[in-house]
């Protein structure tokens, strides 16, 4: 039995979950797909751009806002010092240590490089499209 009390032990969780398995499982065998036959409009989805959504002050617009913020913290020229190096060009920025500097080198650009370009689409931030543009020009300066 359940606790009455804001607790939620694991027995309550497994109970839980088992009787809502149970309870999709059975529906299916239930109605099968049956469950979509009376539809008579055509459910179409259709993706929308980020540029088409703002949101309001809300602990979702502080989140993006602390991912901006850091996002301009990191210095992209020490993310292109490696792809730099390997092109023959002299590096403009310190390498980053770990697997920058060895294993993996390069990958987080490319994480970076989305980064920036979600966030720009999102916010409309300027600086975010500015370091695109710079990262994108100098692959292909390499």
């Amino acid at each position: 039995m359940m606790k009455r009390s804001n607790e939620f032990d694991r027995r309550s969780f497994l109970q839980l979950t088992a009787a809502g398995a149970i309870g999709l499982a059975g529906s299916r065998w239930a109605f099968g797909n049956r469950i979509y036959e009376d539809v008579s409009f055509p459910i179409t989805t259709k993706p929308f751009p980020l540029e088409s959504v703002r949101l309001n002050p809300s602990p979702f617009l502080d989140a993006v806002n602390a991912n901006l913020r850091y996002l301009h913290k990191i210095e992209p020229d020490r993310l292109l010092h490696n792809f730099r190096v390997h092109a023959g060009l002299k590096p403009k920025g310190e390498s980053h240590g770990g697997w920058e500097a060895d294993t993996i080198a390069g990958h987080s650009l490319g994480h970076y490089l989305t980064a920036c370009a979600l966030i720009h689409a999102q916010t409309g931030d300027p600086e975010a499209k500015k370091r695109v543009d710079y990262i994108v020009g100098e692959l292909a300066e390499c």
